[in-house]
């Protein structure tokens, strides 16, 4: 028996137009772990099955050591699940969900979510339908960070807020993390999120895994560069090649070999620009 939070392998799902296939995944407790990927690489397909909101091979996915339909109470009881479609009924407001969803969780701590409310500048008496897109997304997730999860599951989490709010979710993240050994998948459209929370990224390209490496390793390997000319001793480690003027730009993903070479032009590549070129072919 392992200690990782989740653990998956062998894991496929197929679809007339798509397929995930995950090889073999397996996370850690008290990281926070940043899923990217453009639209329909899989990320949320591959949360679904997590959560067994779809149907999959029995064996494929554990959390916590466990398959959930084997002890689904429990395991639920310590997940929080945050996407960016809201679930509560427009008729309700954040008072009546304390009184009535509340009490479904175990571990649901009422001053943890009063002070989120106040942090996130929302009334508990407010009917969901009458928010905003934004403020239901802060309302979902101050209840989904009060019921003292180990897990927490966010799918574009902060895709409908404006900056200020996202900076107040993220401060309440790290908090979390700082203070609690809590594990957090974040996956998000939103990278520069990342490049402030996340300790690992993972990245999903059609289906598969491409890399599942921590943050500071990845961005210590995969550098942005500017060539005159390509040779084939760099060329397999190149990604997105676009071709310019006065030379070439590409991502290198093993740039540490490659540094003190005077032929190449390096400099550092965000989140986002590491998924950009990886997922061009190129030229």
């Amino acid at each position: 028996m392992n200690d990782y939070v989740v653990s998956i392998k062998d894991l496929m799902i197929t679809y007339s137009d798509f397929r995930l296939m995950i090889e073999e995944l397996n996370l850690n407790k008290g990281y926070v772990y940043g899923l990217i990927g453009k639209n329909g690489s899989g990320k949320t397909t591959l949360l679904d099955a997590l959560l067994d909101l779809i149907p999959h091979c029995e064996d494929d996915v554990r959390i916590f050591g466990q398959r959930i339909k084997d002890n689904e109470v429990a395991i639920k009881n310590r997940i929080a699940y945050v996407s960016d479609d809201f679930v509560f009924p427009g008729n309700y407001n954040l008072n009546k969900v304390a009184k009535d969803i509340a009490p479904f969780y175990e571990r649901f701590d009422e001053k943890c979510f009063n002070q989120l409310i106040n942090k996130f500048g929302l009334s508990k008496y407010t009917k969901f339908k009458d928010m905003s897109k934004g403020s239901q997304n802060k309302a979902y997730i101050a209840f989904a960070l009060s019921h003292g999860a180990d897990l927490i599951v966010m799918d574009e989490p902060t895709a409908n807020l404006d900056p200020i709010a996202r900076k107040d979710i993220l401060d309440v993240l790290y908090e979390i993390m700082s203070e609690e050994d809590k594990t957090i998948i974040f996956s998000t459209h939103i990278t520069s999120d990342l490049d402030k929370i996340a300790d690992h990224v993972i990245l999903l390209d059609q289906g598969r895994i491409q890399f599942n490496l921590p943050k500071d390793k990845l961005e210590e390997e995969c550098c942005k560069v500017f060539l005159e000319e390509i040779d084939e001793n760099i060329r397999p480690y190149l990604k997105g090649i676009k071709r310019h003027a006065n030379g070439y730009e590409a991502l290198c993903i093993n740039s540490t070999r490659f540094m003190d070479d005077d032929r190449y032009q390096f400099s550092r590549a965000t989140i986002e620009d590491i998924m950009y070129y990886w997922e061009i072919k190129n030229e």
